[in-house]
């Protein structure tokens, strides 16, 4: 570091310097509806002497699109490093995944795994499971066969957005990967004599 940008210390300037990276956590959720963020970075600027440079604090806004993934690079052509007679270095963001408490949702590819629980009674009778999906719908997904924690159900084009290739005519709707639900069984702490005798019978069946 080379001080503040608002008339802290100086430092001689160094030879060539490299592009400025820096990482910018975006949720699933964001990557899925796509969002605004802002990069905040630190670069070397050249003081007006010319022979000395100083640190200033910069914010950059990016734009996420819908479907992109942690591992997404955008690069801002001369919004780096400042040298003295060279063009300035890069600004490189990486987008990162941040980590949500609770979160429901992963991703595999184009396709999203969420996590569904239900209750002992509920997976028995194949009762129809509820979710939220990443754009705040509600959706009801039908069961046909007793749910186990093996069961895995898909639900087409219910998955994350799929970028358009360069090119593609920009009013037609984003296509998306598939969506597949998994189950968590909530088993009962206790139950009665009667109640454990009903389940055997109905397990015996």
């Amino acid at each position: 570091m080379f001080g503040s940008a608002f008339g802290g210390a100086r430092a001689p300037l160094a030879g060539a310097v490299g592009d400025v990276h820096v990482e910018v956590p975006v949720t699933l959720a964001e990557f899925y509806n796509g969002c605004v963020k802002v990069a905040v970075y630190s670069r070397q600027v050249v003081a007006l002497d010319g022979h000395t440079a100083k640190t200033e604090e910069c914010l950059k806004t990016l734009v996420v699109k819908p479907g992109q993934a942690a591992g997404t690079t955008l690069r801002f052509k001369g919004d780096g490093n400042q040298q003295l007679k060279r063009e300035s270095t890069d600004l490189i963001v990486t987008l990162v995944e941040a980590s949500v408490p609770d979160q429901k949702a992963t991703r595999r590819g184009n396709d999203l795994i969420f996590s569904c629980q239900v209750s002992l009674q509920q997976a028995l009778r194949a009762e129809p499971a509820e979710l939220v999906t990443l754009d705040g719908r509600l959706l009801k997904v039908p069961v046909d066969e007793v749910v186990t924690p093996k069961t895995l159900i898909k639900i087409e084009g219910e998955g994350m957005p799929i970028p358009p290739v360069k090119g593609a005519d920009p009013l037609e709707p984003l296509r998306k990967g598939d969506l597949y639900v998994r189950f968590e069984i909530k088993f009962p702490k206790k139950l009665s004599d009667d109640q454990r005798q009903r389940l055997q019978s109905v397990l015996a069946a």
